[in-house]
C-alpha cells in the first residue's frame, strides 16, 4: 500500500478557504477464496471547506466542508462512490 496527500490553505480577508486531495493505492498479496481475483484498490478522496468569520455567533463561525471519495476496487465490497457536505459552526479566533 501507497498513498499521496496535498493539502493548502488561503486567507480572503476574514475567510479561510482550505482544499486537501490524496490518492492510495492498495494490493494484496493473494486472492481470498469467495473472490474471483486478489483486492487491488485505487482511492481517491478531494475536500474544499470554507470558515466564515464575517459572519460570527459569539465566539463561532460558520463553515462549509464539501468531500468526494472514490474508491476503484476488483472487490465489489470494497467499491463506491460518495460525495458529501457538512455545516456547522467552528470557533472563530
Amino acid at each position: 500500500a501507497g498513498s499521496v496527500r496535498v493539502f493548502g490553505w488561503r486567507q480572503f480577508g476574514r475567510t479561510t478557504l482550505v482544499a486537501d486531495a490524496s490518492y492510495r493505492r492498495l494490493e494484496a498479496d493473494r486472492r481470498l477464496l469467495i473472490y474471483p481475483e486478489r483486492r487491488r484498490d485505487d482511492y481517491v478522496q478531494a475536500g474544499l471547506s470554507g470558515t466564515f468569520r464575517s459572519f460570527t455567533l459569539g465566539s463561532f463561525a460558520p463553515f462549509v466542508r464539501l468531500r468526494y471519495e472514490r474508491n476503484r476496487s476488483t472487490v465489489a465490497i470494497y467499491d463506491f462512490e460518495r460525495e458529501g457536505a457538512d455545516f456547522g459552526l467552528t470557533a472563530a479566533f
